[in-house]
């Protein structure tokens, strides 16, 4: 069963404010909001508090107010709060006047709320996890399955929202991968991460729509045919330098046709990561290594390809955390792999300003398929050569 209630945490700076708030209304009439129901958390300047929790039962739920459970962004710090949790229950309806929201508080350190809706249209309900600033990227944020296993009718995600399934967690999608659904953000930083758990969509064909990635931890195999279009990514989240990503590779199956629309992609590009922060790699291996002219840091004078010619295996490595890297996707299709948008593994620039900044190099990509076709590219290029 779902627990959508909850009090809320401080953040990671020390002297932060914790939230307590646990607003509940159960009625068997009409809840009508015009102005505000809050669970926010607070903010005493150290850093911003999490949110809490608010859980509305009632026939039905109308208004032009809001409800909401959001973390907030201290005035002198990025340690900001999480969201909170927000669930509206209605026997009938729930309008779309009515606000609903559970924003972290920050663009750094913090994870998205989850707001859950229940109506007389939904059998299990529909989960929406956002956030409300587009420059919410890249910092490895995350909303978990906190308890039991969750099962819901349709996913919404967006602006830096990661659905997290653990070890031990069931996500169940009765109306497959087509049942999730991006909104305007990125789609690099949006989705579902599978880390161990479990992801039961059906045996059948898969369709992944909209602006969304789908990441597994773990080698991946879909049953049936999949289409990527609209946007959607299959591969790694893009990642910044407070987001150090340990998870370099990418191993998919797809017992069938994977075909990627003209505006999809299969990506492990441009994630952060360093021979010298993970410790995955000593500088020694790697599947290429940027870097500039500068003795006394004891980096190689050039850029030099290594790895297997025929089963490339290794990320393309940086020599310090100051780059973007590139992870390694091991991609296996039974049947005919159209491409028409692009597989990546390309390096990108640094978003430092000091002109001996190298860029990053191009990472793997070993695929097998039953033929290959498409009007898109295949890109493991080095950043000043990638064609982005």
């Amino acid at each position: 069963s779902e627990n959508f209630l909850s009090d809320g945490s401080g953040s990671s700076k020390k002297g932060a404010l914790q939230s307590k708030s646990e607003i509940i209304f159960n009625g068997n009439g009409t809840l009508t909001v015009d102005g505000v129901i809050s669970a926010d958390g607070n903010n005493n300047g150290a850093g911003g508090a999490s949110a809490g929790s608010v859980y509305v039962e009632a026939n039905a739920v109308t208004g032009a107010g809001s409800i909401h459970a959001n973390g907030v962004k201290p005035t002198t710090d990025k340690e900001a709060g999480a969201g909170g949790r927000v669930a509206v229950i209605a026997t009938t309806s729930v309008s779309d006047t009515v606000q609903l929201s559970a924003t972290a508080g920050s663009a750094y350190y913090s994870g998205a709320g989850t707001v859950y809706v229940k109506t007389a249209d939904d059998n299990n309900g529909r989960l929406y996890i956002a956030n409300t600033l587009n420059t919410q990227v890249g910092y490895n944020c995350r909303t978990p399955i906190t308890d039991g296993d969750w099962t819901f009718d349709a996913i919404y995600v967006d602006q830096c929202a990661k659905l997290y399934v653990g070890e031990g967690k069931t996500l169940t999608l009765p109306n497959g991968l087509a049942s999730v659904h991006g909104g305007t953000g990125f789609a690099a930083y949006n989705g579902i991460l599978l880390a161990g758990g479990t992801l039961v969509a059906g045996d059948g064909d898969q369709t992944m729509s909209g602006k969304w990635t789908f990441e597994s931890t773990k080698p991946y195999t879909f049953p049936g045919n999949l289409t990527l279009e609209n946007g959607a990514r299959l591969g790694l989240f893009r990642l910044l330098q407070s987001g150090t990503n340990n998870v370099l590779t990418c191993d998919y199956t797809v017992n069938g046709d994977l075909t990627i629309g003209a505006d999809s992609s299969v990506d492990v590009s441009q994630i952060y990561h360093s021979s010298g922060v993970n410790g995955t790699l000593p500088p020694s291996l790697h599947g290429g290594w940027s870097a500039y002219d500068n003795p006394s840091k004891n980096y190689p004078c050039a850029s030099n390809t290594y790895d297997s010619v025929f089963h490339p295996h290794l990320p393309g490595m940086t020599p310090s955390k100051s780059y973007y890297g590139s992870g390694v996707l091991k991609l296996q299709v039974t049947g005919a792999l159209t491409v028409d948008g692009t597989i990546g593994s390309y390096g990108s620039v640094s978003d430092s300003t000091s002109d001996n900044i190298p860029a990053a190099p191009g990472g793997s990509i070993d695929i097998i398929a039953g033929s290959l076709s498409g009007s898109g590219k295949i890109d493991a290029s080095g950043a000043n050569g990638a064609v982005l």
